[in-house]
């Protein structure tokens, strides 16, 4: 694991490998999906200066939200990676995004926690779980990142803010790897996960 936050009371990044984290806005924290979560508004955010942990070929970004309403057009930030890897609320679905293209898919329903997570890699593109489910892939190969660390936003947008989320948030994780379908079945707190498919199904 890259970096952790788990938002109990507290903005600090939980892994210690990359720089002190910044929040934008005093922080406000209420009751989340577990423990403790952070409420994010209009220019209240989290910031970090990055680190090269993140820039991999290969890496998974999840988080949990509970959204106060859905874009009705243009889009909402949920965590943004500048040119690396993003997961986007936008008026049809769940936005994932990175060097390997970008899917959109799925619903999220206002008011309510969910687990969203983005994986990519150079095998299967970038791919969309929400709620431990795998929702759309593109099974795109090919692309490349940016070349030197970028910011990590997490509700708005790397690197300058904008497109801010009004919700909460809670026990984001970031990985250099590509968690396996179980694994993220297991992380949105599942019960009876299937066994991992064995190649990505956009069908």
């Amino acid at each position: 694991m890259v970096a952790c936050f788990e938002f109990e009371n507290s903005i600090v990044e939980t892994i210690g490998i990359v720089p002190a984290t910044e929040s934008i806005g005093t922080p406000i924290y209420e009751a989340g999906q577990s423990g403790q979560a952070l409420v994010l508004a209009a220019n209240r955010y989290v910031r970090n200066d990055g680190h090269e942990t993140f820039e991999k070929d290969t890496s998974t970004g999840e988080i949990w939200i509970k959204v106060a309403a859905l874009p009705s057009s243009g889009r909402t930030t949920l965590l943004d990676l500048q040119s690396r890897f993003g997961i986007f609320l936008v008026a049809d679905g769940v936005r994932c995004n990175g060097q390997y293209g970008e899917v959109t898919a799925g619903t999220i329903t206002p008011n309510e926690w969910m687990h969203v997570a983005c994986r990519h890699s150079p095998v299967n593109g970038e791919e969309l779980f929400i709620n431990g489910e795998q929702i759309a892939c593109t099974n795109d190969q090919s692309g490349s990142g940016a070349a030197t660390p970028q910011p990590f936003f997490i509700g708005a947008n790397s690197p300058g803010g904008g497109d801010e989320l009004t919700g909460s948030v809670d026990t984001v994780r970031f990985f250099g790897r590509a968690l396996t379908d179980l694994e993220l079945c297991t992380a949105a707190g599942r019960e009876n996960c299937a066994p991992p498919a064995e190649e990505c199904d956009n069908s």
